[in-house]
């Protein structure tokens, strides 16, 4: 995704890298049902999202 953004002259926020755990899922403060967001985890990704489009 990220290389097809660069094609493209695209951003690419990534999500995955800053939620993951070490066994590639998300914690349950960030997913209780290893998921879907929780409202921590959107937190995170908002703040990602506005420094990419800083």
């Amino acid at each position: 995704m990220k290389a097809l953004a660069k094609t493209r002259g695209l951003n690419y926020v990534d999500y995955h890298t800053p939620l993951k755990n070490t066994g590639n899922g998300m914690d349950p403060d960030l997913a209780k049902d290893g998921v879907h967001p929780t409202m921590k985890a959107y937190s995170i990704m908002g703040k990602l999202l506005l420094d990419a489009l800083k």
